[in-house]
C-alpha cells in the first residue's frame, strides 16, 4: 500500500494556524521554519497550504542552481519575468502585488529552501515585509537548521521573538507508528516504530527509506536494523539492488537538472531501453520519480540529499565520462560546464571555448556567466600569464555584476597571482567597495604609480576612486582634481555622473561654489530627462542651499526624489537628507520632519548605514526647534553611533552641528560653546563655509549670552569676512543680527539699530524662516530695553506669529517672556498635540494634506495601500478629527 507522505506535527500546525490568524487580524507576520535535512518541513507547509481555504498563496523554492540568480524567487512569486534595478524596486512590486486583492483575501507567501535563494530576492522580500503595518499576511522561510545565518539580517530580525521561530525535530514515537500502521505492519506496528524512531530520530526521510525497501520481516523482528543508519549508504544500498540499467540512469539523473527528459539521461546513461529501466525505478520511489507531459517522460529525485547520495556515489572516472557524454550531448553553457567536470588535467582549447563564451554572454548583458565561466577557464587553462589574466577578468566581472562576496573568495588567488598594476588596480577596488578606504587609497596610489601598466578606463576607474577618498578626508580641492583626470580619461555614464559630482563637491567644498555649480550647469531638471544624473542632481541642490537659493535647491532636490518612488538608491536618501534642511529653512518643518523620518526608514530598511548618521542629524533640526527634546537626542544619539562605527569624519562634524542646535534651542549657551568646539577647532573647510552649516552663528550669539563680548566680536568678524568673499546673504544677515545683539550688551544702541537694520536689509527672501522671526524678536527686545515700547510689542507679536506657525515653543516662550516684560498677554494660546504622532504617521498625513490619495502616499513611501489606512486612522485618533478636511485643517493649526 502506497505510504502516506506526512502524519502527525500536530503542534506544528497548531502553531501556523495560529500565527495566519494573528495575520488575519491586521497584525501581519514573518515566521522561520528551521530543521536539519530530511526532517519534514517542506511537508509540513505543504500539509498547511493544502487545508487553507480562502487564503491566497504565494509559493516559490530556492535552487542550488539558481541561487546567483538575481530575483529568481521573486519571479516565481509574482509569476513575472520583468528585471529591476535593485532589490528595492522588487520590493516595491511585492508590495504592489500584496495590494491587488485589497483586504478581500489574506496572503501566505512561502519560501522553502531560503538558504538557497538569490540574495536580490531576500533582499526584496525584507524590504516588504518590514513595511507592511495591517496587511493580511503572513510569510513563512524554511531553511535547514544550520543555514539559518544564510537568511539577510534584516530578515532575521521580522522573526527574531521565540514565538516567531519553530525547530522541527524528529516524529514522535507515536507518528512514527502511524507510519507503521500505514504499511501494513499491524500488530509488530508498535514494536517496530520504537526501533525505528531510535535508529532514525524521527527523520522521514530516513523513515520513508527504510519502510520502502526493507521487508516487513526485517522489521518486525527482534534484531537489529541494518547499519550504519546512513542516509547516503542506505540510498545507494537501495540503487544497487536495481539492474545495471536502471542505476546508470540515476547515476545520469544525478548530474542533470531536475526535470531532464528521459531520452537525454538514456543517451549519457548509454541506456538503449530507458522506460524498462524507469518503469523498475518508479517502483521504488526512494530514488527516482518520473512524470509524463506533452513533450514526453522526464525525471526528477524525490529529494535533493537522494541527489547528492547518488552523485558522492559516483567514482572520479564514472563521474567523469558521465560529464563528458553530457557535454557532448547538450549545446552552449551547459554543455561547456559539463566538459569543465570532466577534465581533470589543463585543457587550453576548452579554456579558449568558455573564454569566448563568457565574452558572448557579457555582449548579451549578462556578466555574471561572463564573470563564471571566466573563471573556469582559468583554471582549466595552463597555468601561465594568460589563466592569470583570466583570473584577473573574472574578478573584474564578478565586481562589475555586483557580486562582491564572490569577488572577495578569490581575494587570496589574485594575491597569488603576479603583482601587476592590473592586480593592484583589482585589489583597491575590492577595498574601495569591501568599505577599507585606507587599504583601497594606498592601493590606489601604488596602482596609479604604475599608471603606464593600465588601460585608460581602468586608470579612470582608479582616479574616480581616489576623488571620493579624498572627499571622504574633506580635502576637496584633491577630490576635484583627480575627478577631472578621471573625466578626463573618459568612464562609463553612471561613473561619470558620480565622478563629476564628486568635483563639483570638492570645489564647493573649498568655497569654490560658483566654479562647482558651473560644472553642473549643463545637468537637466526635467523630470524626464534626469535619469543618469542623479548624483550631479544632488549635488547642485546641496550646492545651491549654500549660495541661498532655496527655491533651485528644492526644485532640483525634489526632482531626484520624486523621479522614481520605488528607488531607493543613495542618491534618492542623500537628496531627501538635503531637502529636509531647505524645508526647515523655507519653513516647511512638517515637510521638513517627514522628508527626513521617511529617508531614514528607507535607509534602515534598506541597510543602509553609511547614510543613516546625517538622516537622523537632518531630523533633528525640526525636533530641537519645536521642543521635541527626547526625540532629538536620540536622533543625535543614533548618528553619533553611526559615526563611530563608520569612523567617518563628515558625519562626525554633521553630528556636531546637530548638537549645538539642540542646545541652541534650549537656551544652553555654555553648552552651544562646549558643544562647537570640535568644529572651531577645524579651522577652515566645509565645516566653515558659510550655507554649510549653521553652527556659527549660534556659537557667537552663544558668546554673547555669555558676556564673553570681545571673543564674540573677534569671532564674528571672522566669520563675516568669510561670508562676504562668499556672498552668502543668509550668514551676514544671522551675523548682523548677533552683532546687533552684541552692541545692546554694551548699550551701543546706534550700532544695535544699525545691525539689526542691516540684517532685515540682507533678507531678500535667502534667509531662513526661523532666522527672520528671530531677528524681528532681537529686535523688538532691543526696543524693549530702549523703552520703545510700542515698537517692541509690534516686532514681538509679529516675531510669535511666525514662530508659533512653525510651532517653534521655545522659542515662542522667549518671545512670551519679552512680552510679559511689555505688559501684555499673547492672545492665542500655542498649539499642542492631543498625543505625539510617529514618525510615519506624520510622514503620511502631510502628504495626505497635501491632496494625495491613499494609493499616491503608497506609493510616494513606499508601503502599501493598507499600511497607509493603518497609520491615517491612528492619525484620525490621535487628532480627534474624521476627515481628510478636517485633517488638513488640524494640521494648518500647528502639529
Amino acid at each position: 500500500m502506497p505510504m502516506p507522505y506526512f502524519v502527525g506535527r500536530a503542534g506544528e500546525l497548531n502553531w501556523l494556524d495560529g500565527h495566519l490568524s494573528t495575520a488575519v487580524s491586521g497584525r501581519p507576520s514573518t515566521v522561520v521554519i528551521d530543521g536539519p535535512p530530511g526532517i519534514g518541513k517542506s511537508a509540513l507547509v505543504s500539509t498547511f497550504l493544502d487545508g487553507l481555504r480562502a487564503v491566497r498563496t504565494l509559493s516559490a523554492s530556492g535552487d542550488e542552481s539558481e541561487t546567483f540568480l538575481p530575483f529568481g524567487i521573486v519571479h516565481q512569486l509574482l509569476g513575472t519575468s520583468e528585471g529591476w534595478e535593485d532589490p528595492f524596486a522588487a520590493g516595491a512590486a511585492v508590495l504592489q502585488d500584496l495590494d491587488r486583492l485589497g483586504d478581500r483575501q489574506a496572503t501566505v507567501v512561502v519560501v522553502d529552501d531560503a538558504h538557497l535563494a538569490d540574495a536580490a530576492s531576500l533582499g526584496a522580500l525584507t524590504f516588504a515585509l518590514r513595511r507592511l503595518a495591517a496587511d493580511p499576511v503572513l510569510a513563512i522561510f524554511v531553511t535547514r537548521d544550520d543555514q539559518v545565518s544564510r537568511l539577510p539580517p534584516g530578515l532575521l530580525r521580522l522573526a527574531a521573538a521565540p514565538e516567531d521561530r519553530l525547530h522541527v525535530d524528529g516524529l514522535s514515537e507515536t507518528e512514527v507508528a502511524e507510519l507503521v500502521q500505514a504499511q501494513g505492519l499491524g500488530a509488530g506496528a508498535g514494536a517496530a516504530a520504537a526501533r525505528l524512531r531510535r535508529h532514525t530520530d524521527g527523520s522521514p526521510l530516513y523513515l520513508r527509506a527504510l519502510l520502502d525497501e526493507l521487508p516487513v520481516e526485517t522489521l518486525v523482528a527482534s534484531g537489529p536494523l541494518p547499519a550504519p543508519p546512513s542516509y547516503a549508504l542506505l540510498v545507494t544500498g537501495a540503487l544497487v539492488s536495481h539492474s545495471e540499467p536502471a542505476q546508470r540512469l540515476a547515476r545520469a539523473a544525478a548530474l542533470l537538472p531536475d526535470g531532464s527528459a528521459i531520452d537525454l539521461l538514456a543517451a549519457v546513461a548509454g541506456v538503449e531501453h530507458p522506460e524498462q529501466a524507469l518503469e523498475e525505478l518508479s517502483r521504488s520511489p526512494t530514488i527516482l520519480m518520473h512524470a509524463e507531459n506533452p513533450s514526453g517522460w522526464t525525471v526528477r529525485f524525490p529529494h535533493p540529499l537522494v541527489r547528492a547520495a547518488v552523485y558522492d556515489d559516483l567514482g572520479p572516472h564514472a563521474r567523469a565520462t558521465l560529464h563528458a557524454r553530457a557535454g557532448e550531448l547538450l549545446t552552449g553553457d551547459a554543455a561547456l560546464r559539463h566538459l569543465v567536470a570532466a577534465t581533470s588535467g589543463s585543457d587550453d582549447d576548452l579554456a579558449d571555448r568558455l573564454t569566448a563564451a563568457a565574452a558572448a554572454n557579457l555582449a548579451r548583458g549578462d556578466a555574471h556567466a561572463a564573470a563564471d565561466l571566466t573563471l573556469k577557464a582559468s583554471r582549466v587553462g595552463s597555468a601561465g600569464t594568460t589563466s592569470e589574466e583570466r583570473l584577473l577578468d573574472a574578478v573584474n566581472l564578478f565586481l562589475i555584476d555586483g557580486d562582491l562576496a564572490t569577488a572577495k573568495a578569490l581575494a587570496t588567488d589574485l594575491s597569488a597571482t603576479p603583482a601587476t598594476a592590473r592586480r593592484v588596480y583589482l585589489q583597491a577596488r575590492l577595498a574601495w567597495f569591501s568599505g577599507e578606504p585606507d587599504a583601497a587609497e594606498a592601493l590606489s596610489s601604488e596602482a596609479w604609480s604604475r599608471g603606464d601598466q593600465l588601460s585608460p578606463d581602468h586608470l579612470g576607474s582608479l582616479a574616480a576612486i581616489l576623488s571620493q577618498l579624498h572627499n571622504m578626508r574633506a580635502d576637496g580641492l584633491g577630490a576635484a582634481e583627480w575627478a577631472a583626470r578621471a573625466l578626463e580619461l573618459g568612464l562609463p555614464p553612471d561613473l561619470a555622473d558620480s565622478t563629476n559630482a564628486a568635483r563639483a563637491f570638492g570645489l564647493g567644498m573649498v568655497g569654490r561654489i560658483e566654479e562647482a555649480l558651473a560644472v553642473l550647469e549643463s545637468v537637466p531638471s526635467d523630470p524626464m530627462l534626469v535619469r543618469g544624473y542623479s548624483h550631479q542632481l544632488t549635488t547642485r541642490g546641496a550646492l545651491r542651499v549654500a549660495t541661498d537659493d532655496l527655491v533651485g535647491a528644492r526644485r532640483d532636490l525634489a526632482t531626484v526624489c520624486n523621479v522614481s518612488h520605488a528607488e531607493v538608491s543613495p542618491q534618492r536618501l542623500l537628496a531627501m537628507g538635503a531637502l529636509a534642511e531647505v524645508e526647515f529653512r523655507l519653513g516647511s518643518w512638517d515637510a521638513s520632519l517627514a522628508a527626513a523620518e521617511h529617508a531614514l526608514s528607507l535607509a534602515e530598511d534598506s541597510e543602509q548605514v553609511w547614510v543613516q548618521g546625517f538622516l537622523h542629524s537632518a531630523a533633528v533640526l525640526v525636533c530641537a526647534c519645536r521642543g521635541d527634546w527626547l526625540r532629538a537626542e536620540d536622533h543625535l544619539a543614533a548618528a553619533r553611533d553611526l559615526a563611530e562605527q563608520l569612523g567617518d569624519l563628515a558625519t562626525f562634524a554633521v553630528c556636531e552641528n546637530a548638537g549645538v542646535h539642540i542646545a541652541w534651542c534650549r537656551s544652553d549657551p555654555a553648552e552651544v560653546v562646549t558643544r562647537s568646539a570640535l568644529l572651531h577647532s577645524l579651522g577652515g573647510g566645509p565645516t566653515h563655509e558659510p550655507g554649510l552649516m549653521q553652527w556659527p552663528v549660534q556659537y557667537v550669539s552663544a558668546l554673547v549670552e555669555l558676556g564673553r563680548l570681545d571673543e564674540a566680536e573677534l569671532e564674528i568678524e571672522q566669520f563675516e569676512a568669510l561670508a562676504r568673499e562668499r556672498d552668502c546673504n543668509s550668514r551676514l544677515a544671522g551675523l548682523a543680527r548677533v552683532r546687533g545683539e552684541l552692541a545692546t550688551s554694551r548699550r551701543d544702541h546706534k550700532v544695535a539699530r544699525a545691525s539689526f537694520q542691516a540684517a532685515f536689509e540682507l533678507d531678500r527672501g535667502e534667509v531662513s524662516v526661523l532666522d527672520a522671526a528671530l531677528g524681528q524678536a532681537a529686535f523688538g527686545r532691543f526696543l524693549r530695553r530702549r523703552g520703545e515700547k510700542r515698537a517692541a510689542i509690534t516686532r514681538l507679536e509679529d516675531a510669535r506669529t511666525r514662530l508659533n506657525a512653525l510651532g517653534a515653543r521655545p522659542f515662542v516662550g522667549r518671545v512670551d517672556d519679552e512680552l510679559a516684560a511689555c505688559g501684555v498677554t499673547p492672545s492665542k494660546r500655542t498649539v499642542e498635540l492631543p498625543q505625539p504622532l510617529t514618525p510615519q504617521e506624520r510622514t503620511i498625513a502631510t502628504l495626505v494634506c497635501q491632496g494625495l490619495t491613499n494609493q499616491e502616499v503608497a506609493q510616494h513611501l513606499v508601503l502599501s495601500v493598507k499600511t497607509v489606512g493603518y497609520h491615517l486612522g491612528n492619525v484620525y485618533t490621535k487628532l480627534g478629527v474624521h476627515s481628510r478636511t478636517r485633517l488638513a485643517a488640524a494640521w494648518t493649526a500647528g502639529p
